[in-house]
């Protein structure tokens, strides 16, 4: 491979990497009915999935493996997106004021198997930002089959929301 080819990967790699972070950056879903509101009325959830979330994946017939994952909020005060099955991938969820309830998964990155869910009560306050961070409580576990496929069995997921301003 010559060194034109060589820089012509790289840069393509480099243009996919930043636009995956140029695009998880700055997606926010309104999770309320009506018009959008400025972020002065409404509380902003940030989910840490841009910081990197490392768990142990325990391993049928011994050892573990580290792998990153990403939480996802399945819904809202049990309402989800219409004809999905989870309410946003987004990295902010905008909600108006009040206690609400908010429904999470985990999920490995590369993937997308299921590590863990769990329910987390929140009272969100208008102009305010909330950090949402997954830790898994009890570890997930893979089994393989024949073929060498991977199976995940969920373990326990804990999400903790902390405001932040």
């Amino acid at each position: 491979m010559t060194l034109k080819w060589f820089n012509r990967i790289i840069g393509f790699a480099l243009i996919t990497v930043a636009g995956m972070f140029a695009d998880g950056c700055a997606t926010q879903y309104k999770a309320y009915s009506g018009p959008k509101l400025p972020n002065e009325q409404v509380g902003i959830l940030k989910l840490s999935n841009g910081i990197l979330q490392q768990c142990d994946l325990d391993q049928v017939g011994g050892g573990s493996r580290s792998v990153p994952f990403n939480i996802c909020v399945m819904d809202c005060d049990g309402v989800k997106r219409d004809g999905e099955k989870h309410l946003s991938w987004a990295d902010e969820i905008a909600v108006l004021p009040g206690k609400h309830s908010f429904t999470f998964d985990a999920y490995i990155r590369i993937s997308n198997d299921k590590l863990g869910s769990c329910t987390t009560e929140c009272n969100i306050e208008a102009g305010a930002m909330y950090l949402a961070t997954g830790m898994m409580i009890k570890p997930a576990q893979v089994t393989y089959d024949a073929l060498g496929r991977g199976v995940v069995t969920p373990g326990t997921l804990s999400v903790t929301i902390v405001r932040r301003k």
